[in-house]
């Protein structure tokens, strides 16, 4: 079937086109109908059921002239399927869609209990108060350190915009970078602006800002570790070591999608950097950062996405000149109720009190002190 009269503007092509449809139709029909002979239809016109079947069919047949009939058969008696959106084509999903509300909480085995047990240093931490607005401001993004297609906003400054710029990847770090102490962060980053490569992590005052592509630029050197939120991997030197598979627990048919609010915990005393997804520690996802200055970093791939860091709070191992030490006796009952020990076994509790909050403190060291008579 030819279409007739293709010169023309869109109506009159259309025109044709139909035509030329009904015409095959009517000559289909007529066919049908000679074929039959003198048990075909009146004269009239008109088709008993099964010839408007017919009709209906060769009418597909010449709209659809690459689709068989039995094609069209097969699409009208197949079932539909629906898909939330934001899902992505796995066997598991750990959290069922982006604008899910379900916090995360993640089958443990018995023998990686303790490497998802959230550290009791990081549950004081998250307990106190915190921090002031002013100490938020002092730890936001830097807008002297970073790409240039990234900008600190000028009525909020804890959020970034990233400019639309195409094949480019942006980063900016944080004022703050961190030597010693306890430290978290929360990172407010829309699923809905994350793109193809969206990245969180830290990173030294060496590492790149920028570069052309889009890429998963947090942990492509050996300067920054990162996790990329989309592929649940880690990087580090990522042109040197494949990434890592984070939360540990996946599985490699199963895909985890961070919700918009997660924290950030970097322990410089203990050099590990970890995650908290909806209250749960996801474990610690890099190792041996001891002995360099960290700061805050993301890297970002989206047009007019915003990132937002609010720090949360900080703690030192050991006591600054504005806190002070107490030692408090303490007679254990347990100590006193075994035969072995004397009564003025004693345990020394040092206790570290932050100064007008003296409802927030943690214990430092817990000894068993033994006084022998004998020695």
């Amino acid at each position: 079937m030819s279409l007739a009269n293709n010169t023309g503007e869109h109506g009159t092509g259309f025109l044709s086109y139909k035509s030329g449809v009904r015409s095959s139709v009517r000559s289909s029909t007529s066919r049908e109908a000679g074929r039959r002979g003198p048990a075909g239809p009146p004269s009239g016109g008109s088709l008993d059921l099964r010839e408007l079947c017919d009709v209906r069919r060769a009418y597909k047949g010449g709209v659809l002239p690459n689709k068989p009939t039995a094609y069209l058969e097969h699409r009208r008696s197949r079932p539909t399927r629906g898909m939330n959106m934001g899902q992505k084509v796995s066997g598991g999903v750990k959290t069922v869609s982006r604008d899910s509300p379900t916090p995360y909480k993640p089958v443990i085995p018995r023998e990686l209990a303790q490497d998802f047990a959230r550290p009791a240093r990081l549950d004081i931490l998250l307990d106190m108060p915190p921090a002031l607005r002013e100490t938020q401001l002092k730890h936001s993004w830097n807008s002297e350190d970073r790409s240039l297609n990234i900008f600190v906003k000028d009525d909020d400054k804890l959020t970034f915009h990233r400019h639309p710029v195409a094949q480019s990847t942006d980063c900016i770090r944080g004022k703050v970078g961190f030597t010693k102490g306890l430290h978290a962060w929360e990172v407010c980053w829309s699923t809905r602006q994350r793109g193809t490569h969206a990245v969180v992590g830290v990173a030294t005052a060496e590492a790149p800002l920028h570069s052309v592509g889009y890429q998963s630029l947090v942990g492509s050197t050996d300067t920054s570790w990162g996790w990329d939120l989309g592929r649940n991997k880690l990087y580090h030197d990522s042109k040197n070591n494949v990434g890592v598979t984070y939360p540990a627990l996946l599985k490699p048919d199963e895909t985890f999608i961070v919700p918009d609010k997660f924290l950030v915990v970097l322990d410089m005393d203990e050099g590990t950097l970890s995650f908290v997804v909806d209250g749960q520690y996801l474990g610690v996802a890099f190792r041996g950062l001891k002995g360099r200055k960290l700061y805050p970093i993301v890297s970002a791939v989206w047009g007019h996405c915003e990132i937002t860091m609010k720090y949360i709070g900080g703690l030192d191992r050991t006591p600054t000149p504005q806190e002070h030490i107490m030692e408090v006796p303490y007679v254990s009952q347990q100590a006193s109720q075994q035969s072995c020990c004397s009564d003025n076994s004693k345990f020394q509790l040092s206790v570290r009190v932050r100064p007008n909050k003296s409802s927030h403190f943690y214990v430092l060291k817990e000894t068993l002190i033994s006084h022998d008579s004998d020695n």
